[in-house]
């Protein structure tokens, strides 16, 4: 599950796609995209992102999938 985070409150999520790519939209402005892994093994990852309007972003995020 991926999040757009504005302080607390949740502005877009998103499942990834098999390959762990995701879209969210959004309006200018600072946010936090939080990823969080929700299968067995728990884990979060997040990153501070600035929007500009009508611009793309790309965020990569890494996961601790518990799998060794």
């Amino acid at each position: 599950m991926v999040q757009l985070l504005d302080g607390t409150r949740i502005l877009a999520d998103d499942l990834t796609d098999q390959h762990g790519r995701f879209r969210l939209q959004a309006p200018a402005g600072q946010f936090v995209v939080r990823a969080t892994n929700v299968g067995a093994y728990r884990s979060t990852a997040s990153h501070p992102v600035r929007l500009a309007p009508g611009t793309t972003t790309t965020v990569s995020l890494q996961l601790d999938t518990g799998i060794r």
